[in-house]
């Protein structure tokens, strides 16, 4: 059977509160919206309604982006609806969404995470480009949503250019603290030349946590700066002790140590 909807149907299909603007990663990210969204699957009926908007495969993106801005409260499950449709085409069902509506990135970039069609990593990427004013809230909502994968989300948001690279470590740090080594090291190896930068930002951040910081940062970057980012952990106030245990136990060169364990502060 064929299904035919008009747009008064369809609004009585099952949905989230409207969602408009700013205001929807905002909502997005409120205790216990996430779990109300991941369990809110499209129904048949609505699987159809896009079917139909989209019957010309060569223009999936432009059917989508005319729903979007005619139904910017279903971005959802119009999203899941398509990624269900189209799975093989998922960076164009992406970029037609936020095409139409950008303010709609973290309903798209969470319905896609949740359909799993692609890495998130990629998702992230491919929502930046198309919607690079939303990169702070497009890297939330996916460290949210899969913390599992926030070292190549952090890597790839970094690589976009589109947040400010420290604005981007010290957000997901301050976040997610538990994940500071795998935080820290994906910002190293995304940009090398900043790694004082990223080192003195976890070492404000967390003090009591010398150790870590300064282990993971010798561990993760070249050889060729341990001195100096050995030098720079002690001149910006870590404890010289916990200093160069961190970086004897990472494998930095006793002799070179003990020129430090030797001088004044």
């Amino acid at each position: 059977m064929k299904y035919i909807f008009t747009e008064t149907q369809l609004l009585k299909f099952p949905s989230l509160p409207t969602l408009y603007l700013g205001v929807a990663c905002s909502y997005l990210m409120l205790s216990g919206s996430a779990h109300a969204i991941s369990s809110h699957q499209p129904s048949d009926h609505v699987i159809n309604f896009v079917k139909q908007q989209t019957k010309d495969g060569h223009h999936i993106g432009r059917g989508l982006s005319s729903m979007a801005t005619r139904y910017p409260e279903k971005a959802d499950v119009i999203t899941k609806a398509a990624l269900t449709l189209y799975p093989d085409q998922y960076e164009q069902v992406i970029k037609g969404l936020l095409k139409a509506e950008p303010a709609l990135a973290c309903d798209v970039v969470k319905a896609a995470i949740d359909s799993n069609v692609a890495d998130t990593s990629e998702i992230v990427a491919i929502a930046i480009e198309a919607d690079p004013a939303f990169a702070n809230e497009i890297l939330e909502i996916a460290a949210e949503n899969d913390i599992a994968e926030i070292s190549s989300i952090i890597r790839v948001t970094i690589n976009s250019g589109a947040i400010d690279q420290q604005s981007v470590v010290d957000t997901t740090l301050e976040s997610y603290p538990e994940k500071l080594k795998e935080i820290l090291s994906a910002a190293i190896n995304a940009v090398p030349d900043s790694v004082l930068t990223f080192m003195k930002s976890a070492l404000d951040l967390f003090p009591d946590e010398t150790e870590q910081v300064v282990s993971t940062t010798i561990t993760t970057h070249s050889s060729d700066k341990h001195q100096e980012i050995v030098n720079f952990a002690i001149d910006n106030g870590a404890d010289k002790e916990i200093v160069i245990k961190a970086a004897l136990e990472s494998g930095v060169d006793k002799e070179e140590l003990a020129k430090l364990a030797s001088r004044k502060d």
